[in-house]
């Protein structure tokens, strides 16, 4: 699991080049424009997570951060998805409009089944 709590770039993201151009687009639709987006998501602490096994959220420490994962994939307050049957679960998690972003890869479900 890929934990990102900077704005996201391609340096800093495991995810094909036209999966994260496409997330990239979803995280930047609210405000308008890129710069209005890095300083929300800056100034409320959002987090990008890219999962490839939902196994992967029970070895998490039992702390904000896996509540916040939890929330997106439990209750997400949006679902999106993205090429190559990739899937984007955002949850807002603070009252100031934080929000969590659960990318799952195409096997993160089936991985977690026995």
């Amino acid at each position: 699991m890929q934990l990102i709590e900077a704005w996201p770039s391609p340096d800093n993201v495991s995810l094909p080049h036209h999966v994260f151009a496409v997330v990239k687009q979803i995280l930047i639709e609210p405000f308008g424009d890129e710069d209005s987006a890095i300083g929300f998501w800056t100034e409320t602490g959002c987090l990008l997570a890219i999962c490839d096994d939902l196994l992967e959220l029970s070895v998490l420490p039992r702390e904000a951060t896996y509540h916040r994962l939890m929330q997106a994939l439990s209750v997400p307050d949006v679902v999106e998805y993205l090429p190559d049957s990739y899937e984007l679960l955002m949850a807002i998690t603070t009252d100031s409009g934080t929000g969590t972003y659960l990318v799952l890869t195409p096997d993160a479900r089936t991985r977690a089944q026995p």
